[in-house]
């Protein structure tokens, strides 16, 4: 258990269990439950009509289809901890029988640490980069922050 999980179950934070295929994906990092959207804490994928760095398509797209099949057939627990920028719903997310939804996007190379995200994530990305993993087999990522500036905010983000 995180350092993060201990404080919420220290203080009674609240959690919303979401049964098995009962969330959408919208993006790597942003998800639907029963009308709410929840953007994923600690993390960062790319938008969905995010490139590669290489300016090659698709590095958004394989990131939503990461996190489609994580979540396939698996309930997920939400652990709301505020709203983010855009009015979403910050959330910790807890994939049954696999873990920190976030660490295992991170890990396994389809997304990126946020910048304030716990070391333990920083260092998943480090290795998932230097393993060429996931999206750093085909050169890796822009930053989704710095991408977004340089985009109309019509490309992004899903609310």
């Amino acid at each position: 258990m995180s350092f993060w999980q201990r404080v919420q179950q220290w203080f009674g934070a609240h959690h919303i269990e979401a049964p098995a295929n009962g969330v959408e994906v919208l993006d790597g990092d942003t998800l639907r439950y029963k009308g709410t959207t929840f953007r994923v804490a600690q993390m960062d994928a790319p938008e969905h009509q995010q490139p590669f760095s290489t300016g090659e398509a698709g590095a958004g797209k394989i990131a939503t289809n990461a996190a489609k099949r994580l979540l396939q057939d698996r309930g997920v627990r939400l652990t709301p901890l505020g709203k983010d920028v855009y009015g979403r719903t910050l959330a910790d997310v807890w994939v049954q029988g696999q873990g920190d939804f976030a660490h295992i996007m991170i890990a396994y190379g389809f997304a990126g640490a946020g910048l304030t995200a716990r070391a333990e994530l920083h260092d998943a990305e480090n290795t998932a980069m230097a393993s060429y993993k996931g999206l750093w087999e085909k050169g890796g990522f822009t930053r989704p922050r710095i991408w977004r500036q340089s985009h109309p905010k019509r490309d992004h983000p899903i609310r």
